[in-house]
């Protein structure tokens, strides 16, 4: 097949997918497949046109303007897959950027510890953008997406903070970024909008940083007594993390009656 029938072929499904969403998008099962659909198809006719012309564009470039032109269309479905989709290829994108412009900026950072501090700050953002623009809603089926994303900017905290431990170095900006979206997420899911499932991370992350650090300073050589001191330090940390989240679901379930 020569470009002008990969390009028709591409098209003319686009099209049945936009067309097939348009006539049904009041269906609940079948408009959101369509509409994704219809998406993949739009990112592999970039592709077509990027590998046909030989544009010499990078990689990220390719999938930010994906996403950029997905934005309208899940505005206008109002679908967190899509809005999930859009984020994800935006995620995509800052990695592929950071392959091509490592240690941004300036070199201050190395490229890992840079690409795990946008990718922090850039999901954090979603997630505060989400919640603002979002619904009271607490079901699950309405939270999930921004769930995800919150996931993502906590291991993306956790690299950087066991990496300094591991490093045996504090640096300023990391550490006071860390240090905020800690505080931040705490005081909004705990006083503001409670989620039991934010909470949950975040006493997971806590407990897993302290074990790592026990870990790290206790074990230098293997000695029985670092393993046992470390053991008892993530049992009690994972006790107290539990007891909390308990004592914290009580006072939901009493305020609730």
């Amino acid at each position: 097949m020569n470009h002008i029938g990969h390009f028709v072929l591409v098209q003319t499904f686009l099209v049945a997918a936009i067309a097939g969403y348009w006539k049904w998008h009041r269906h609940p099962y079948l408009a959101p497949s369509l509409l994704v659909t219809a998406s993949l198809l739009l990112g592999a006719l970039l592709a077509l046109v990027g590998q046909t012309y030989q544009t010499g564009a990078n990689s990220w470039q390719l999938f930010f303007t994906w996403a950029c032109l997905l934005i309208p269309w899940a505005i206008a479905a109002k679908s967190n897959a899509m809005w999930l989709l859009v984020l994800s290829l935006l995620n995509l994108s800052l990695y592929l950027w950071h392959v091509v412009n490592p240690g941004w900026p300036q070199d201050l950072w190395t490229n890992e510890r840079s690409l795990m501090i946008w990718g922090m700050l850039f999901n954090a953002v979603a997630v505060a953008v989400w919640e603002a623009a979002a619904s009271h809603s607490n079901s699950a089926s309405s939270r999930w997406p921004m769930r995800l994303l919150g996931t993502l900017s906590a291991l993306c905290a956790f690299w950087i903070a066991a990496q300094m431990i591991v490093e045996e170095t504090i640096l300023v900006i990391p550490l006071s970024l860390v240090t905020f979206w800690l505080a931040s997420a705490f005081c909004f899911y705990r006083y503001l909008r409670l989620d039991m499932y934010f909470l949950s991370i975040l006493a997971m992350w806590g407990t897993a940083i302290v074990g790592a650090a026990t870990i790290y300073w206790s074990l230098d050589d293997f000695n029985l007594g670092g393993l046992l001191f470390s053991t008892m330090v993530i049992l009690i940390m994972a006790s107290f993390a539990t007891s909390w989240l308990k004592q914290v679901r009580k006072e939901v379930n009493h305020d609730t009656e």
